[in-house]
C-alpha cells in the first residue's frame, strides 16, 4: 500500500500525514517501525531497501519520504521514475509508504502518471480553499468545533477577513478564540476584534518563552501581565499547551526520528526559525518530562473546568512546576539548572 500526499495547502496535508503516524503509533513498537527520509537526495536504492525492510514485533511498518516526486520532473528523473513505478507492486505487503510533497506537481509527472491505476495507491492532491469560498467557510465552522465550541457566521466572515485563507493560521486563532470563550460558548465578532487587533502578543509569547527557557520569574510576570489585561484563564492554559505540545513534538522528532531541523519544520509545518527556538528549549527538558507535563495541563484543564481547582493558583502552580524541573543534560540525564 502506498500514499501520494501533495499539493500547495500545507495544513490539511499534514494533518493527514499526522493521522497516519498516530494509527502507526497504536500498534505495538509502531513508532520504532516508522521511518523518515529527506527524498530530494534519497537514492532509489536506499529507498527500495528501507521499504523491504521486515517489521520489529508488529504487522507493519511505514516509510515517510519527503519531496522526492517533484524531483522526477527535471531532466533525467523519467527513468528513475520508472524504475519506482515497477517497483511498487512487488513492495512487500507489510509495508506502508508514504510520499510527502510541499507542494504541486505538474500533471505530467513521470511517477504520478504510471501509478494512478496501481492497486494500493491512495493518491490526494490538497489544494488551497479560495479565499471568500463558501467551502472556506465551512471549514471555519467545522474546525471552530474540533476546538469545542461555536462560531457565528459574521465572526466567520470577519476572521477570514482578518487572516485569509491560510488554515493553519486560521486554526491557531480558533485554537486561541476558543479558549478566549472559555469553551463555553460561540466566538462571535467582538471576540475576534480585541484577538485580532488590540491583544497583547508580546506577552503572550514572552510568556511561552519563559516557560521554554525555564525562567519561573519572567514567566509569572507575563502571565500576570496577561491577567491585567482580561486574559481568559483556559485561554492561556491553551497557550501554555500548546507550547508543550510543539517542545515535544520537535524533541521526538530530532532524537526518535532522527530529523535535520529542516525536516522538523516540513513535520510541524512551521518555520526553521521557530523550530530552532524549539530545539534549544526543549534541550533543557527530556522527553519523559514533556510527557509529564502534558499530563498536568490536562489534569489542570479538568480541574477548572470542573471547578475544583482555582483558575488563576493552578496556573500559578503549573508555571511554578514547568520551571522548577531538572533540566536534561545533553546525554538525556537530568541535572540541576
Amino acid at each position: 500500500m502506498f500514499y501520494i500526499f501533495y499539493g500547495e495547502e500545507e495544513f490539511t496535508r499534514s494533518e493527514a500525514v499526522a493521522n497516519l503516524r498516530a494509527r502507526m503509533a497504536e500498534e505495538d513498537m509502531g513508532d520504532l517501525n516508522t521511518t523518515s527520509l529527506d527524498g530530494r537526495e534519497l537514492a532509489l536504492g536506499d529507498l527500495i531497501n528501507a521499504c523491504n525492510t521486515l517489521p520489529f514485533l508488529t504487522q507493519r511498518r511505514m516509510v515517510i519520504v519527503y519531496d522526492m516526486l517533484q524531483r522526477f520532473q527535471r531532466a533525467g528523473g523519467a527513468k528513475e521514475a520508472e524504475t519506482l513505478a515497477t517497483y511498487l507492486p512487488k513492495m512487500p505487503d507489510t509495508t506502508r509508504l508514504l510520499f510527502v510533497e510541499s507542494g504541486s506537481l505538474h500533471k505530467n509527472n513521470p511517477l504520478l502518471k504510471r501509478v494512478q491505476d496501481l492497486p494500493g495507491g491512495h493518491i490526494r492532491e490538497y489544494e488551497k480553499l479560495p479565499p471568500g469560498s463558501n467551502e472556506l467557510r465551512r471549514w471555519v465552522s467545522q474546525r471552530a468545533g474540533t476546538h469545542g465550541v461555536g462560531i457565528e457566521a459574521q465572526a466567520i466572515e470577519l476572521l477570514i477577513e482578518l487572516v485569509g485563507n491560510d488554515l493553519r493560521a486560521l486554526d491557531q486563532e480558533l485554537a486561541k478564540l476558543a479558549g478566549w470563550a472559555a469553551y463555553e460558548r460561540s466566538i462571535t465578532t467582538r471576540d475576534v476584534r480585541m484577538l485580532a487587533s488590540t491583544w497583547p502578543q508580546t506577552d503572550i509569547f514572552g510568556m511561552v518563552d519563559a516557560l521554554g527557557l525555564k525562567e519561573r520569574r519572567a514567566a509569572l510576570r507575563h502571565f500576570h501581565t496577561l491577567l491585567d489585561d482580561d486574559a481568559n484563564p483556559l485561554y492561556l492554559l491553551t497557550m501554555i499547551a500548546r507550547q508543550i505540545r510543539l517542545l515535544l513534538s520537535a524533541k521526538d522528532l530530532r532524537e526518535n526520528e532522527g530529523l535535520a531541523p529542516a525536516g522538523i519544520a516540513k513535520a510541524l509545518g512551521a518555520r526553521p526559525f521557530v523550530v530552532e527556538k524549539l530545539l534549544r528549549q526543549g534541550a533543557r527538558f527530556s522527553l519523559e518530562e514533556l510527557t509529564q507535563l502534558m499530563q498536568r495541563v490536562l489534569e489542570v484543564d479538568r480541574g477548572i473546568k470542573t471547578g475544583q481547582v482555582e483558575p488563576i493558583l493552578a496556573l500559578e502552580l503549573l508555571i511554578v512546576d514547568i520551571c522548577r524541573r531538572p533540566t536534561a543534560s545533553p546525554a538525556g540525564s537530568p541535572r540541576r539548572s
